[in-house]
């Protein structure tokens, strides 16, 4: 229960971060246009001149949220070292979880240019500090990097029925709830 509990932990972050996602990607395009009413920062967006000021030119929420996937990842190698989870359980949870921070990179990668490449949990504050630890990648280098990772994760189907993350909520299937595996591979692959 501890790693399902952890999963949709997760994804309830993740869905703070829908208004993010939205304007990064669909105001900086060519299909959309800020109205009269859309306040300054918004406008900074979609003219792609972004003052620092600006509440969306941070990357930060994105690596709130990867931080916290890092975590779960490694407290699924604990509890599966532990025999707390079965194999099975195991690759299902870590590989969702992995997934999803594939996204949230090639998302941070995609904005930011050059970002950190963060794979390990931070201990503490002195570890965030420390920017050795956390070596600016070239988009490049990082979509090569998130390609192997999530290349090698251990399952790629969606959850199967049966398990507590494949169940009926208020009449709605919460399989579709959760990363596509093999969509996000496409999106790393284009």
């Amino acid at each position: 229960y501890d790693a399902d509990a952890a999963v949709v932990g997760i994804y309830g972050k993740f869905m703070t971060l829908a208004d993010r996602y939205v304007i990064l990607n669909e105001l900086r395009g060519d299909l959309l246009n800020t109205t009269a009413n859309a306040d300054e920062s918004l406008r900074q967006v979609s003219s792609h001149m972004v003052t620092a000021g600006n509440p969306y030119a941070s990357p930060r929420p994105f690596y709130e949220l990867i931080v916290n996937c890092n975590d779960v990842l490694e407290n699924f190698n604990m509890m599966l070292r532990e025999k707390r989870i079965t194999q099975d359980e195991y690759n299902q949870r870590y590989s969702d979880i992995g997934a999803l921070r594939s996204f949230l990179f090639l998302q941070v990668g995609i904005h930011f240019g050059e970002v950190p490449y963060v794979t390990s949990s931070l201990k503490d504050v002195d570890a965030v500090r420390n920017t050795a630890n956390f070596p600016k990648l070239p988009f490049t280098v990082l979509l090569d990097s998130l390609i192997t990772f999530t290349e090698n994760l251990p399952y790629k189907e969606l959850y199967p029925s049966g398990t507590n993350l494949n169940l009926s909520v208020d009449g709605y299937p919460t399989q579709k709830f959760y990363i596509n595996k093999k969509v996000i591979l496409g999106d790393l692959h284009l």
